[in-house]
């Protein structure tokens, strides 16, 4: 995996982006092509996942803090801005409040929180307990059957995609292979259960843009704004009437919003 270059005059940004749970690079690549030649990006998979299924264990926020800093120093320029969606914005953020080196120029978190399950029956921040563990039961069982379950109900949210569309987003949320091996789906799975970055109990002064569906119902909106724990210079941008992958149903918008932001750094 390398840095794909942006061709056109006034390369400004190098960008790294972190795909989510269940998910490869290919859930990212629309985005990554929206961001245009003023970008050079990179979107690898974490271990276990897609072009790295084969990649060791375990599959913990700990390796994948790890796996980021070894992409950074072995293929990333000296600069670089930090993306992660759902699974992937939480592992980001858990690597910036680690203090691991080298730190990103900034930070942005795509329909991520601090806390995926809600200790509280309070379906307004995170996910139920009992929902977790019946995805977790259902992917030890079945790991296709399972992770096409959980694909499904990123469609739940009410937001309008057309079929063509839909058909599309599907395929590059299944990505290459599918599903990935069952053990990194579950390990990770119960990372991301057990996860609770408000125990950092600090406040980073990194630039951070949080973008999410106003309709998500897997990272609701009220877990984003848990993230105002953890950093003090927060751009919060959400997207209307959109679920929890905006970046695949509203790519262009979620697009200029990263560019905008980006832009506003320099």
């Amino acid at each position: 995996m390398v840095w794909t270059k942006g061709d056109g005059p006034g390369k400004r940004h190098n960008i790294l982006m972190l795909h989510g749970w269940g998910g490869t690079n290919l859930s990212l690549a629309p985005l990554k092509e929206a961001l245009g030649p003023a970008f050079n990006a990179i979107t690898p998979d974490f271990p276990g996942y897609g072009e790295n299924h084969s990649g060791p264990g375990p599959y913990t926020f700990e390796r994948y803090r790890a796996f980021i800093r070894e992409t950074v120093l072995k293929e990333g320029p000296d600069s670089f801005h930090l993306l992660g969606w759902s699974m992937g914005g939480a592992v980001a953020a858990s690597y910036c409040l680690e203090g691991i080196t080298p730190q990103p120029r900034s930070l942005i978190l795509l329909d991520a929180t601090p806390r995926f399950v809600c200790p509280e029956k309070n379906l307004g921040i995170g996910q139920h307990p009992a929902a977790v563990m019946k995805l977790e039961r259902m992917i030890r069982e079945n790991p296709e059957t399972g992770l096409e379950d959980f694909i499904s109900r990123i469609f739940k949210a009410g937001e309008e995609i057309p079929e063509e569309n839909r058909t599309m987003i599907e395929r590059h949320l299944k990505g290459v292979p599918f599903p990935p091996g069952k053990q990194a789906l579950v390990e990770s799975l119960k990372e991301l259960a057990r996860a609770d970055l408000l125990a950092y109990e600090k406040r980073l002064g990194l630039p951070v843009l949080i973008i999410y569906g106003a309709i998500d119902k897997i990272t609701p909106s009220g877990g984003q704004r848990l993230w105002t724990c953890l950093f003090e210079n927060i751009t919060e941008a959400p997207v209307s009437s959109a679920g929890h992958a905006p970046h695949l149903t509203r790519t262009g918008e979620v697009a200029g919003l990263v560019t905008d932001f980006l832009d506003s750094l320099e």
